[in-house]
């Protein structure tokens, strides 16, 4: 007896608990973890409740943020680019290198890709990778929407082959409901099917390139990053109008409209009939 109470209160001189006492301890720190996780749920769901719904001008607001989201993606998506670097990006870091070959004033731009050899001659090398790269990119596109359409006539098939085995003749409440789930379902793997197949971020990307080149080829210059001119509004307190201006090419323009946005809009209308001879439709301004 006299030795454990030694021990004791060797062990309260030395700071461990003691040993009588170890159960208890141990208790205590379960009930205080307990504790703690119990206040913590409480005040997450507190949290929870007490949080308010969005008013009308908070819930405009965030969904112009994630329309602004969404603009920022697609931008970064749509960027326009060339065929070289759509390619790249298409194929990745283990895209095969081009062979040049210069003939005089000729260059001749080879690449392999899928064991496949393109090749397009040019007056300079860059314009010779591109030709190689469209052609790639293009047999490429034809040959994965060949296998999507082969991909979606086999799970078809299958799924004919599967209506009958499991007698898909049969009326009733059930069975339109499963119908209809598998619609939903069929229409699901479909659109994975095209998804998985088509780098339709990498078509749509040149295809923008394309497009803008030919539009330069035949004379229309691209003008980026035109500065709009919000000039005020009109004193017309019954029909109020904004009024925007804009200037390329050393000309001004000016366009009226019920908001701000349509005001510019008609100012960038007015540029495009007066300097490239295009004219759009009155139903652009008036469905805004």
């Amino acid at each position: 007896m006299q030795v454990q109470v030694l021990q004791n209160t060797i062990d309260q001189m030395m700071g461990e608990p003691l040993a009588a006492d170890s159960g208890a301890v141990c208790e205590s720190n379960n009930t205080n973890k307990d504790g703690a996780s119990t206040s913590r749920a409480n005040l997450n769901k507190e949290r929870y409740i007490s949080k308010k719904p969005l008013n009308a001008t908070e819930r405009k607001k965030s969904e112009k943020e994630r329309k602004a989201r969404q603009l920022r993606r697609l931008r970064k998506w749509l960027m326009p680019k060339n065929a070289i670097v759509a390619l790249h990006e298409l194929q990745g870091p283990g895209m095969a290198e081009f062979t040049l070959n210069t003939n005089g004033h000729e260059t001749k731009a080879e690449i392999v890709i899928n064991n496949v050899k393109y090749e397009a001659t040019a007056p300079n090398k860059n314009l010779a990778k591109a030709k190689a790269s469209e052609k790639a990119l293009r047999d490429l596109a034809f040959s994965q929407m060949i296998r999507v359409r082969q991909q979606r006539a086999a799970l078809g098939q299958q799924r004919q082959q599967q209506a009958v085995a499991d007698g898909d003749n049969t009326i009733g409440t059930d069975s339109n409901t499963d119908k209809v789930d598998g619609s939903d379902n069929d229409m699901e793997t479909d659109d994975r099917i095209a998804a998985e197949d088509l780098p339709m971020e990498h078509l749509a990307s040149f295809a923008l390139h394309k497009l803008f080149t030919d539009w330069e080829a035949e004379g229309f210059e691209m003008r980026p990053q035109i500065a709009y001119e919000d000039l005020g509004v009109n004193d017309n307190q019954v029909n109020k109008e904004f009024i925007a201006g804009l200037t390329v090419d050393g000309q001004h323009f000016v366009g009226k409209g019920r908001s701000k946005k349509l005001a510019r809009k008609a100012a960038a209308i007015d540029a495009c009939k007066a300097l490239f001879g295009v004219e759009f439709d009155k139903s652009v301004l008036i469905n805004g």
